[in-house]
């Protein structure tokens, strides 16, 4: 019960992301694809620290993911499914839904292999880096 709950909780959340990209003024967007995956447009293809962080803001804020939640890339960077823009990466906080085998960590901050992941807080830990060194 407490499951069908916390899905139909989720499905209503995901129902008012998909329909509202969140926009930044840093030029980044997330927006959820379904249940499983969300999209995440970075300003371009080496805005990897810019593209984790926002990661982590949609899944604290959209997604209600705690701090040690994974964030697995699920496709690599790519055309966005939405708006056809460059720099644009899937993906999911249920590697086993979307189809994926995870992997251990990131390799590179700006590479996107299928199953890397990164905690929430370690990917907010981008948003820091970002600030500090003025991108």
């Amino acid at each position: 019960m407490k499951q069908n709950a916390l899905h139909l909780g989720l499905a209503a959340v995901l129902a008012v992301a998909v329909s509202a990209p969140a926009a930044h003024a840093s030029g980044r967007t997330a927006r959820a694809i379904d249940i499983n995956l969300f999209e995440v447009t970075g300003r371009n293809s080496g805005d990897g620290s810019g593209i984790w962080c926002e990661a982590a803001n949609f899944a604290r804020r959209t997604l209600k993911a705690s701090w040690q939640t994974d964030i697995y890339v699920a496709s690599p960077m790519g055309n966005s499914q939405f708006t056809g823009r460059k720099g644009a990466v899937k993906f999911t906080l249920n590697p086993q839904a979307a189809g994926i085998t995870p992997t251990s960590g990131v390799t590179s901050i700006n590479t996107f292999r299928v199953g890397e992941s990164m905690s929430v807080q370690s990917a907010n830990y981008e948003c820091t880096v970002r600030s500090i060194s003025g991108f």
